[in-house]
């Protein structure tokens, strides 16, 4: 049974991550398809988000799920307000019989590079952007360092080459001048050969200028895995809404505040502002390349 994470956040509100490694049947044992799906691994998402929530609540009335306009899926009653998502191989599913909640999980990939500019309003991007030329500028500047440092080495060792070759071959020709002016019976000069040894130079990482860099997840850093966080944050906040129209950069704003919790979890502030301004709190967490994201207000 792949149940790959579960969180029981308390008595009325769970949490689960499920990875899908069955076949169709195994979900419709429990769970029936409600409506027609024709894209195979779609379907196969769909059964197992419904499977996880009544695996989380085994009572969950899955057969009263409505689909909104928004696509919203519910139930009329709010017995239990809910959220699904798929990425990949994976489905999440949040369940609280108290609180509206929205939960959303993303793959780490490079395309949160090329779509930033669809979630993050401009002061996100010059928070990002400035982060980022400053790593790719410490890189470039590491590489130039590293390039001159080795041009130079060549150069050096070049013209030392260049020179020996020289001073060797004007030693040869002196002695094979000199061998010549010198009687036969006379010749007890050797010719000479240069003793320079040829020097490099290596330069000593513990001694140089030239410091690796490691980037690291962590919220002023712009890699993939904090892009992937507020991008899987701000799903998460459209899904807790519920009620669509909403523009990620105009009426989700992450205020800069995080904080590490002790049990992985990583907490951010944003503020919602489609109707009314809503202080929100989004719990993040990376396994590996995949980011789980929910909020439970």
């Amino acid at each position: 049974m792949p149940l790959f994470y579960q969180h029981n956040i308390n008595g009325n509100d769970k949490l689960g991550v499920w990875n899908i490694a069955e076949d169709e049947k195994f979900f419709m044992q429990k769970v029936p398809l409600h409506r027609n799906i024709s894209h195979e691994r779609k379907r196969l998402q769909h059964l197992a988000g419904r499977y996880l929530l009544q695996y989380l609540y085994p009572d969950f009335p899955y057969q009263l799920i409505e689909i909104a306009d928004t696509h919203r899926p519910f139930i009329k009653n709010e017995s239990y307000h809910f959220s699904i998502s798929h990425c990949g191989d994976f489905a999440a599913a949040i369940v609280s019989q108290v609180n509206r909640v929205g939960v959303d999980i993303e793959l780490v990939t490079p395309m949160v590079e090329r779509i930033r500019f669809k979630f993050l309003n401009p002061d996100e991007l010059e928070f990002t952007k400035g982060t980022r030329h400053e790593e790719q500028d410490l890189r470039q500047g590491t590489r130039h360092e590293e390039q001159d440092l080795r041009q130079g080495t060549r150069l050096e060792e070049q013209d030392l080459r260049q020179a020996t070759r020289h001073e060797e071959q004007g030693t040869i020709e002196g002695t094979r001048h000199e061998t010549q002016d010198v009687p036969q019976g006379e010749m007890d000069v050797h010719p000479q050969t240069s003793n320079l040894k040829l020097q490099t130079s290596n330069p000593d990482p513990q001694t140089s200028n030239f410091k690796p860099q490691t980037l690291k997840v962590k919220p002023d850093s712009a890699n993939l895995e904090w892009l992937t966080m507020l991008w899987s944050a701000k799903e998460a906040i459209y899904k807790w809404y519920g009620d669509g129209l909403v523009d990620f950069r105009k009426h989700i704003h992450y205020t800069g505040v995080w904080e590490q919790a002790a049990d992985g979890w990583i907490e951010l502030s944003f503020l919602f502002l489609k109707e009314k301004p809503v202080p929100l709190k989004i719990r993040c967490r990376l396994f590996g390349l995949l980011v789980l994201s929910y909020v439970l207000p």
